[in-house]
C-alpha cells in the first residue's frame, strides 16, 4: 500500500532527525504551526504544544505559524479569526513558547510567504491538487463546494515550509502526501 510505504519512509527520516537534534540541534530548522479554529486544550498541549517547547529549548530554530488564511477555507464566517489568532498566541506564550527564541507569526501578516504559492502553484496540475486525501478529508468535513483556497492548501503547507527553509515539519499521517 503506497501510504504504508510513505508512513515508514517518514518514520525513518523522524528517527534520523531525532538522532540529528541530539547531537546538533541548531542544524535544524523547524515548523510547525495551527489553524485557529478555536480555543487550544490539554490536547494540544500533549499532542503538540509540548514538543515545541522542547525542541525550542534545544537550540533548534523554531517557526510557530498561525494559518489564519488555511481557515477560511471551511468557515462559512470569519467573525472570530482575529480573536482566535489573539488567544492562539496567549496560549503558546502560557505553554512556554519564548519569543525570542521562537518566531511566532500569522499568514496574514507575512505577505511575502504568501506570494511564494503563485509559483509553486504553476507546478502542479488541478488533478494532482484534487486527489491529494487532506484536500478531499476537508472538504468532506466542511460539507461545501470545493474552494480554490482549499484546492490549496497542500501547496501553501509547502510555500510556508520553503519560506522558513524548515527541515523539521511534524505532521500528521494525513498530511505525509503533500509534504
Amino acid at each position: 500500500m503506497p501510504n504504508e510505504n510513505s508512513y515508514e519512509v517518514a518514520l525513518q527520516k523522524s528517527n534520523a532527525i531525532r538522532e540529528g537534534l541530539a547531537k546538533t540541534p541548531d542544524k535544524f530548522t523547524m515548523l510547525t504551526g495551527d489553524r485557529p479554529t478555536g480555543r487550544l486544550h490539554l490536547g494540544h498541549y500533549f499532542g503538540t504544544l509540548k514538543g515545541r517547547v522542547e525542541l525550542q529549548n534545544m537550540g533548534a530554530k523554531t517557526n510557530v505559524l498561525i494559518a489564519d488564511y488555511q481557515v477560511i477555507t471551511d468557515r462559512d464566517t470569519t467573525e472570530h479569526i482575529q480573536d482566535n489568532v489573539y488567544n492562539m498566541v496567549m496560549d503558546y506564550l502560557a505553554c512556554g513558547i519564548d519569543p525570542d527564541k521562537t518566531m511566532i507569526y500569522a499568514h496574514s501578516a507575512v505577505p511575502a510567504a504568501n506570494q511564494l504559492m503563485l509559483p509553486f502553484l504553476s507546478l502542479v496540475s488541478e488533478a494532482e491538487l484534487a486527489r491529494n486525501p487532506t484536500v478531499k478529508a476537508e472538504m468532506e468535513a466542511s460539507g461545501h463546494e470545493l474552494t480554490g483556497l482549499l484546492l490549496t492548501y497542500p501547496v501553501h503547507q509547502a510555500c510556508d515550509i520553503l519560506f522558513c527553509k524548515g527541515n523539521v515539519v511534524p505532521v500528521g499521517r494525513d498530511q505525509l502526501p503533500h509534504i
